[in-house]
């Protein structure tokens, strides 16, 4: 994830995160900045020359921003109620149509993919039609994977067809 702000003292600043490591980065103006913990980074003053400590908080829910020496910098804005509705209602298919730890484990993914998505996208139109997007995407897939699954133990004498 890629967060852009323009600040009138430190310039350009872009906080990434890795997708898988979860991991920061941070940069001023083109400069990345020394990391010196898991969410703090040391940037250096060009007038003073002064190490400046910044550290970097929040989350996809709340919204992730800087804290510079005692300015907070809000990267992204917090996720509102309807982000979080269109996030669950994704997620809805793999836990009622496969169920179990396969479909939690799906739907708990795919619940979180389709927040930071929609987080993402500045105008509510655009998060409805993503919302709904990803709903029915993820209701092909959880009824295929849930016919594959029945299929595959009916296969296997693990439980009985249903009578006709």
């Amino acid at each position: 994830m890629k967060l852009y702000k323009e600040h009138p003292v430190y310039k350009n600043i872009c906080l990434l995160q890795g997708d898988f490591s979860g991991q920061f980065s941070l940069v001023f103006d083109g400069k990345a900045l020394k990391k010196t913990g898991k969410t703090t980074f040391e940037y250096t003053d060009p007038e003073s020359g002064e190490p400046i400590n910044v550290t970097v908080s929040g989350n996809l829910f709340k919204g992730f921003c800087l804290v510079v020496k005692t300015e907070i910098i809000q990267m992204s804005p917090p996720a509102k109620w309807y982000d979080v509705v269109l996030s669950v209602v994704a997620a809805l298919p793999f836990w009622f149509l496969v169920g179990g730890a396969i479909g939690g484990g799906l739907g708990g993914g795919m619940g979180v993919l389709s927040l930071i998505l929609i987080t993402q996208r500045p105008i509510i139109k655009h998060k409805i039609f993503l919302g709904v997007g990803l709903t029915v995407a993820s209701t092909v897939v959880a009824f295929i994977l849930a016919l594959v699954l029945s299929t595959l133990l009916v296969s296997l004498g693990l439980v009985e067809a249903p009578a006709a």
